[in-house]
């Protein structure tokens, strides 16, 4: 809590800030109080690269940042590299649910970085299952709230997604004072963010 006798050994946690907040201070970006664009990780199987063209233009639209592989990515340390590095600098990762995708080693991978690093993630349901729940669960997707596109109107949709994004928009409004304490060289400011990050409790916001 604020003001308890203990407190963090800030210079300890450059790592946790670098990781946790990437968005923050990559490339001396700092957030301003009302900026809801974020960075978006689209997963989806190679086969339908048409669908992920068109739910990046979509999103894009929106004013967010789409990051898709469309050029496709050898695999090996480059696909680890790029791949690990688009996901930790996203707010959140969509994931494309057809059944190519849930035969992909590529899509299950991404979808482990992402959990593992706590990142938030919106399943898209884009083709008819038997089972919505069994198409998530063997994702390991099943705790997630998934959007329906086959069984809504595209429009509708579309309009439970940008919902769940501007949810996730409004976490990071929430954190961007913090966030932007982070980088100042006051370490009594800095202390106070990472103590205001604490209280806030969500996952994202306390070191792992």
């Amino acid at each position: 809590m604020r003001g308890a006798a203990t407190q963090p050994n800030v210079n300890s946690m450059d790592g946790w800030i670098s990781t946790k907040f990437s968005l923050a201070t990559k490339q001396g970006f700092v957030l301003t109080a009302g900026m809801l664009m974020l960075q978006v990780f689209l997963s989806y199987s190679s086969f339908y690269p048409f669908l992920a063209e068109t739910l990046k233009d979509d999103i894009n639209k929106e004013g967010h940042r789409v990051w898709i592989d469309l050029e496709g990515i050898a695999g090996g340390d480059k696909w680890k590299r790029q791949i690990e590095g688009a996901i930790a600098e996203c707010d959140v990762m969509l994931v494309a649910v057809t059944e190519p995708a849930i035969s992909s080693e590529w899509v299950r991978k991404e979808i482990e970085i992402a959990i593992s690093l706590d990142k938030h993630i919106v399943p898209l349901i884009m083709q008819r299952f038997d089972s919505n729940e069994a198409a998530l669960d063997l994702l390991g997707l099943t705790e997630y709230q998934a959007i329906d596109f086959v069984r809504h109107r595209k429009r509708v949709a579309y309009g439970y997604l940008f919902e769940a994004l501007n949810k996730v928009g409004e976490i990071w409004e929430e954190l961007t004072p913090y966030i932007n304490q982070l980088n100042s060289s006051d370490e009594r400011k800095r202390t106070d963010a990472v103590l205001g990050l604490m209280e806030i409790g969500d996952t994202r916001a306390v070191p792992a």
